[in-house]
């Protein structure tokens, strides 16, 4: 048996959800080579993958056709990345929305939204430290 397999089967045995950390951003014929095809055929195994709205929300388009879910860049915990734009998180906000069958949330900084409905997976998190020297940002929780 497989590795994916294997994973696949434990997650099933133990009741949690498979992540691929993915990020996927990239031309929509691309991303939906990567997520279906190649070596890993992430769409047969993964049950949600993240992706960044930067190519536009077609991206999310070439993706629903898998029964999964997906969780959006909103925001980095990188200093000064170039998603820390307000206009940007609006555009990640209304591309949920536009496709909230297939979207479950965000991944972001802050709470976006007053509604429930979402995730909000919050990256960088760190009890002690705020920073470090390839200029990460920690928040705490």
């Amino acid at each position: 048996m497989d590795k994916i397999q294997q994973l696949k089967d434990i997650s099933r045995k133990f009741n949690f959800l498979l992540l691929e950390d993915r990020k996927f951003a990239d031309i929509g014929n691309t991303v939906t080579l990567q997520y279906t095809k190649g070596l890993f055929r992430i769409a047969e195994w993964a049950d949600f993958v993240n992706v960044h709205v930067l190519p536009g929300v077609g991206i999310t388009a070439q993706l629903i056709n898998e029964p999964r879910g997906c969780l959006l860049i909103a925001q980095m915990s990188s200093k000064g990345a170039l998603t820390d734009n307000e206009d940007y998180v609006k555009g990640v906000i209304r591309c949920t929305d536009k496709y909230s069958d297939f979207v479950i949330g965000f991944i972001s900084q802050l709470h976006l939204t007053t509604s429930n409905k979402y995730l909000h997976c919050t990256p960088g998190v760190h009890l002690n430290n705020t920073g470090d020297q390839l200029r990460q940002q920690y928040v705490t929780p």
